[in-house]
């Protein structure tokens, strides 16, 4: 199993659907395989901890905060002090809104209750991927406790039944609410909650360790790049169509096996970094779109991996000679 290596596939998927949809019309289940790797992590964490008696909600709180917080708010500091320079008042105001929103982690209420994720002015939106941030904080705030109290009433075995009683719950939630309302069940965490369930149960239940599973993390591989070429935005998502990379993620994870093409040391670096990556590639790509800058991809994608440090310095000279 190499989580890096999953992070790694998902950002790459993410940075090519948002630079060209063209490159990779499903690049957006992305998003869906990183939902699958939290739920995995925290439930590994906190499962973990409760088994040995050190679980404190304090720490872990605290522990996702210092992970999450700094990066993002470096990102919303970043953008006033561009768009003091480059945008308009109105919309210099807006960015003032949707990075409190942000940064309070509810974005995804409020794009849920406006635009969807795939509408050509959501292009605009210079914070529109912190949608899934916030889904995944509020997740991180509800499901520490819920597996608390699961684990002190009705103890682990049940537990472990709980979250995968609760898991179908919300996947059959996602079915109805999707088809009711598209946008809000795309942006909201009580039909997402699913995918990143199946994380905790890829942990909860692990395979055996006495054979090799080789064979199920290169068919969750394929899997998962199978969806990210022929699914795209037409389809309705999530639905069950979203089973298929979450299948390929959950496959990769209990095979517990060190897979050659993951593993290799550039995933590994851009699977090192992928929160930093994901945080500042759709604010590139909208600096692109805002400033109307020919081929912008050719300067945007390489900018959105980290390198050396003058890159910060390469980065501002481009847009004050492309605009």
């Amino acid at each position: 199993m190499d989580i890096n290596g999953l992070r790694a596939l998902a950002v790459i998927a993410v940075i090519l659907f948002h630079f060209n949809e063209d490159l990779l019309p499903g690049g957006f289940i992305g998003v869906d395989v990183f939902f699958v790797i939290s739920g995995f992590l925290m439930t590994k964490i906190i499962v973990n901890s409760l088994n040995n008696n050190t679980f404190s909600i304090k720490v872990f709180y605290s522990s996702r905060a210092n992970r999450i917080i700094p990066p993002l708010a470096a990102l919303c500091f970043f953008l006033l002090i561009f768009g003091w320079y480059y945008l308009s008042p109105a919309d210099y105001r807006q960015v003032g809104n949707d990075i409190l929103n942000s940064m309070l982690f509810i974005s995804n209420f409020i794009y849920a209750k406006d635009k969807g994720y795939f509408d050509a002015s959501s292009s605009e939106e210079w914070l529109l991927h912190t949608w899934s941030l916030s889904a995944e904080w509020q997740f991180y705030l509800i499901y520490p406790l819920i597996l608390l109290g699961v684990y002190k009433f009705l103890g682990k075995n049940k537990a472990k039944a709980f979250i995968v009683t609760t898991t179908f719950i919300s996947f059959i939630i996602c079915i109805i609410w999707s088809n009711i309302s598209p946008t809000a069940s795309y942006f909201l965490l009580p039909t997402r909650a699913w995918e990143m369930l199946i994380g905790g149960v890829a942990f909860l239940y692990p395979l055996s360790n006495k054979k090799n599973y080789q064979v199920l993390s290169w068919f969750g591989i394929a899997i998962i790049f199978s969806s990210a070429i022929f699914i795209n935005e037409v389809h309705l998502w999530p639905s069950y169509l979203t089973l298929l990379p979450i299948l390929g993620t959950y496959l990769v994870i209990i095979s517990k096996q060190k897979n050659v093409f993951l593993d290799n040391k550039p995933i590994q670096y851009i699977g090192s970094w992928s929160y930093s990556i994901y945080l500042w590639h759709w604010v590139i790509v909208t600096i692109g779109l805002y400033l109307s800058i020919p081929n912008w991809i050719f300067i945007g994608l390489p900018l959105s991996f980290p390198g050396r440090p003058h890159e910060c310095l390469v980065f501002s000279h481009t847009i004050k000679t492309s605009v």
